[in-house]
């Protein structure tokens, strides 16, 4: 059994499972989920805050219980009812990619397996990869242009720089075309710095000018 501290309240406690939470803490939690049940029950097409305001409940612990299944509603804004885009299943969505709790953590776990293989095998080819984890190709290639992975430069990867073409190992732009594209930023942003400057000596010649 391990010490830990409540991710809670930071009581130092002894547990022998993953839920770091101490007893009363958990108790509490039951008591807070308990009471926003019941209320979203009674009250239908509230928004999250309407409930947190309502139940004294922080808005990410309802939101933590929503994408964990425990609660299911639609808000009127903030949350509503979708598919989800990789295997159809009606899920309660609030933000970021449409996928479902179930499906995000398959895609976490084989994206831990992906990353596991190629630090174990630098030369392996994307679709060795994709083989040996039984991972699809086009999986790891949004991972890639997500620069969540890269590649030896032997690889193969299949990816091309969306500015020239040039293949390339990991993200969206050749180092390249980043370059310009950081040059075009910063040209730009020292023209926007310039104008007002432009403008107040051209206001200063005008005010000469008129008491001349």
């Amino acid at each position: 059994m391990a010490r830990f501290n409540c991710k809670s309240c930071g009581r130092i406690f002894n547990t022998n499972y993953e839920n770091r939470v101490c007893p009363q803490c958990e108790n509490n939690l039951k008591d807070d989920f308990y009471k926003v049940k019941q209320f979203i029950r009674d009250n239908k097409g509230l928004n999250v805050y309407n409930v947190s305001d309502s139940c004294s409940v922080t808005v990410n612990q309802i939101k933590d219980w929503v994408s964990e299944d425990k609660l299911a509603y639609a808000e009127e804004k903030d949350m509503s009812i979708v598919n989800c885009k990789n295997c159809g299943k009606i899920f309660n969505y609030t933000f970021g990619d449409k996928i479902c709790t179930a499906c995000k953590k398959r895609l976490d776990d084989e994206f831990q397996i992906v990353k596991k293989y190629i630090r174990a095998n630098k030369q392996a080819t994307i679709r060795m990869v994709s083989e040996e984890c039984e991972v699809s190709v086009n999986q790891i290639k949004t991972w890639v242009r997500e620069e969540r992975l890269t590649f030896s430069d032997g690889a193969g990867v299949g990816i091309d720089c969306i500015g020239c073409g040039r293949s390339i190992n990991t993200g969206k732009y050749c180092d390249m075309c980043k370059g310009k594209l950081l040059k075009g930023f910063e040209l730009e942003k020292t023209s926007l710095n310039e104008k007002p400057k432009s403008s107040k000596k051209k206001q200063d010649l005008n005010n000469r000018i008129r008491f001349k």
